[in-house]
């Protein structure tokens, strides 16, 4: 019994320990495929496994949980440019991220690959917040027919909001 809890408490520190010294530098990789220059460099700024694998004291797990997270902020940046159609895959060491488990056994990470597709940008067929109040100012570029980027979008149910409160209706709530 003292054996068998001898090899399970040595199991453990060594899995511990996998899991606590810092792997290489994973190389990490981004493809945006028809992505404009300016949209590339967002990807980029926006990706967490591109920061940290620049980190001495990396993990491991630290790069998956890092490519694991680029799902949700590389699909904000595409829905910010207007691109609400677009694919993420996020490979790490060939597997998809999402499928690689965060608590694995898996001792170091060597390559990461972003290969994301923005697909169309979309476009506003009607721009429109209504009802709004005298002297609302919707921001620039918020008209039918310019690229739909979510945060004009946000920008404008903003504004027309403040306007509403400014004018007296302190409870003005946004509906649909």
């Amino acid at each position: 019994m003292i054996e068998s809890m001898r090899i399970n408490l040595c199991t453990r520190v060594v899995c511990l320990l996998m899991f606590c010294l810092p792997a290489s530098a994973a190389d990490v990789t981004i493809q945006a495929k028809d992505a404009s220059e300016a949209l590339s460099e967002k990807l980029q700024a926006a990706s967490l496994s591109v920061s940290t694998s620049k980190e001495e004291t990396t993990t491991a797990q630290d790069l998956i949980a890092a490519a694991r997270a680029d799902y949700a902020r590389l699909t904000a940046v595409l829905y910010d440019a207007g691109f609400y159609n677009g694919t993420i895959n996020i490979l790490v060491d060939g597997k998809e991220a999402a499928d690689v488990p965060l608590l694995g056994s898996i001792p170091d990470v060597q390559q990461i690959d972003l290969r994301i597709n923005p697909g169309p940008a979309f476009v506003f067929a009607q721009a429109r917040v209504a009802p709004i109040a005298p002297g609302t100012e919707l921001p620039q570029g918020f008209t039918t027919g310019a690229t739909a980027k979510s945060g004009l979008i946000k920008q404008s149910a903003r504004a027309g909001i403040s306007r509403w409160r400014d004018v007296g209706h302190a409870k003005v709530q946004l509906t649909d």
